[in-house]
């Protein structure tokens, strides 16, 4: 894949803090406008069934958020519309329904909208890039792990990847077996990542 990684190991335990996806939308009154928009692969072809989701993103500490979330799913053709938005500006994460696409504000900045005056606002374009898929094969011939995970403190692994400077993301377990452990995740190409195993 013409990718590059360094491997680091600590003890130490990660701490993650993800914020949570809503699933619902309100909105506290007053004047309040649209986002429209349209998710497609890097060849122009639109995204069909990927989650959007909406979330606002304050200018400063001062600024109070409105009460509002939003998740809304593509169409055929990749667009998608969210009315009832309160004036300010969002964070616009979408989520593709499955395969090598990537999740634009896992991996880099993340596309913002400012929607201002009570008008609609149309986004240019998102794109979701292609990825690969990184497998990461934990040898546990013995099954020394296996015995210990979840019994005795620090036993457990946890494994982590992120680009230079990004976010680390969780590289999930996806099956287990006799000689050890795999796990699989769809990460960028064409750049450096950084693997992580940490004791939990």
């Amino acid at each position: 894949t013409g990718m590059r990684h360094t491997t680091a190991f600590t003890g130490a335990a990660l701490v993650m803090a993800c914020g949570a996806f809503g699933q619902t939308t309100a909105v506290t009154g007053g004047v309040t406008g649209g986002i429209t928009g349209v998710v497609q692969t890097a060849d122009g072809k639109g995204v069909n069934k990927a989650t959007v989701a909406i979330r606002f993103r304050p200018a400063s500490a001062n600024v109070a958020p409105p009460f509002f979330n939003a998740d809304v799913t593509t169409s055929g053709n990749g667009t998608f519309a969210v009315t009832n938005v309160p004036d300010g500006t969002y964070a616009v994460c979408p989520a593709p329904p499955a395969g090598p696409l990537l999740p634009p504000c896992d991996w880099e900045a993340e596309p913002t909208v400012t929607v201002s005056n009570g008008k609609t606002t149309s986004m240019t374009p998102i794109i979701l890039k292609g990825g690969a898929d990184l497998w990461v094969h934990v040898d546990d011939p013995r099954g020394t792990l296996a015995s210990m995970e979840g019994k005795v403190p620090g036993a457990s692994l946890l494994l982590v990847v992120r680009v230079p400077g990004g976010r680390p993301m969780h590289i999930p377990l996806t099956a287990s077996s006799t000689s050890g452990f795999e796990h699989h995740l769809t990460v960028p190409v064409g750049t450096d990542l950084v693997v992580t195993a940490f004791s939990t």
